[in-house]
């Protein structure tokens, strides 16, 4: 799978170290020990709200011809199948969640008929209304597939909202919808309470069903549709080589397995990563000068020596010039890294497909500051990968999402 994987490693990084995931022993929501949150959000700004937009490529077309002895050697071209964006979006309630527009916006939400409006917009007002205590996370993806996909014209869809205690990024309410027109049967809904303990999954099978399950309340685990959110938190993060256990709760999975929670094991390494152009949309909030860098050029590889013709060459055949640098077919040097931007990351991958439970991810987040509006925040979600695999762990497609857009204000 070279070329797929030069694509991740690029996007993801090649220092980062692939530590599985370990899905370990099933415990009830509660009884878990909260991983350290830092108590100074990297989110944290003068206007409570953060949105960051991502332009996402699935990459597919990885024939059984092109696998070489079954050993996963080769892929192809990785054929971009889809394209579309993702967005997240944090908003931290500074005053009373009740006068809030958040309370309002989740109040308005339609799905599972209403359910946040009846259960907590009644008078018993069963959510704290001391200042600062709640924290709201969305996240919302559309890809479309185009005429190289057998899906062509099809359009996926993913939506989830996820209601936080500000402090420990513990969840208090969560749902999440997944529209799939490429994989009708892959359509679900979740609803999770964790207040009053109500897992809910809507799916089809061959009619729609309803699964409902009790959840514990006064959880002690995170809630898995703000996994993101809760790495960039995390102390670990920021420390040399680091590794963490997180409890995480999957509606899905707990809905069709009755398995509450999963152990979720991370790890993280400080890089550098390259790739941004200089005019990209949100360089405009980070601009310092020190992690600019002119174009480089490939230098050859080995021992340079005279091919049959007397052309100058590398151990590997390819022609260079005088200077040692890789030349193309027109005789113009090969550039190994463009100019722009090259940014300190923190690199963070886990799994979780080793009992069909999800794709491996990574995520990379910038160790350096991004300003808008007199604030800076830290640890901003830059990229992302997500790799699928069938059950012989080859590869059936691979998604990459990479940062085009960011902003603290609000429309």
């Amino acid at each position: 799978m070279k070329k797929i994987f030069a694509l991740i490693v690029c996007l993801s990084l090649s220092c980062i170290f692939m530590f599985g995931c370990s899905v370990g022993d099933l415990f009830n929501c509660g009884g878990q020990t909260v991983a350290p949150i830092v108590s100074a959000k990297p989110w944290q700004n003068e206007s409570d709200f953060e949105q960051v937009t991502y332009t996402l490529e699935r990459y597919g077309g990885f024939a059984e011809s092109n696998l070489g002895d079954g050993e996963n050697t080769e892929i192809g071209d990785g054929i971009v199948e889809a394209t579309g964006t993702y967005t997240t979006t944090i908003e931290t309630v500074s005053g009373n969640i009740y006068t809030s527009d958040v309370f309002q916006t989740l109040k308005s939400d339609d799905a599972f008929d209403g359910y946040f409006n009846t259960v907590f917009g009644g008078d018993d007002k069963p959510l704290s209304a001391v200042p600062d205590t709640y924290t709201l996370f969305t996240d919302e993806y559309v890809l479309n597939y185009n005429e190289k996909s057998e899906h062509e014209g099809k359009t996926d869809k993913m939506r989830s909202v996820v209601l936080l205690k500000t402090s420990s990024l513990l969840p208090v309410f969560s749902v999440k919808i997944v529209d799939m027109q490429s994989a009708p049967e892959n359509s679900y809904r979740t609803l999770t309470d964790y207040l009053n303990g109500v897992n809910r999954l809507v799916y089809t099978d061959t009619e729609e069903k309803t699964v409902e399950n009790e959840v514990k309340t006064n959880v002690e685990c995170y809630d898995q549709n703000s996994l993101s959110l809760v790495i960039r938190a995390h102390s670990t993060l920021s420390t040399v080589d680091g590794s963490a256990n997180l409890q995480m709760h999957n509606a899905v999975q707990h809905g069709l397995n009755n398995q509450k929670t999963r152990n979720i094991t991370f790890h993280s390494s400080y890089s550098v990563m390259g790739g941004f152009d200089e005019d990209a949309n949100f360089l405009g909030r980070y601009t310092d000068a020190d992690y600019y860098a002119e174009d480089e050029y490939k230098k050859a590889d080995g021992e340079i020596t005279e091919d049959k013709d007397g052309n100058k060459v590398d151990k590997n055949g390819d022609k260079v010039d005088g200077d040692g640098y890789v030349l193309n077919d027109d005789g113009e040097r090969v550039i190994a890294h463009h100019k722009g931007y090259e940014l300190p990351v923190y690199a963070v991958i886990y799994q979780v497909n080793e009992t069909n439970h999800g794709p491996t991810k990574s995520f990379v987040y910038s160790a350096a500051g991004f300003e808008d509006i007199g604030s800076t925040t830290v640890k901003v979600l830059l990229s992302f990968t997500e790799t699928d695999a069938d059950n012989d762990g080859n590869a059936t497609f691979v998604t990459v999402g990479k940062i085009s857009g960011y902003t603290m204000e609000k429309n």
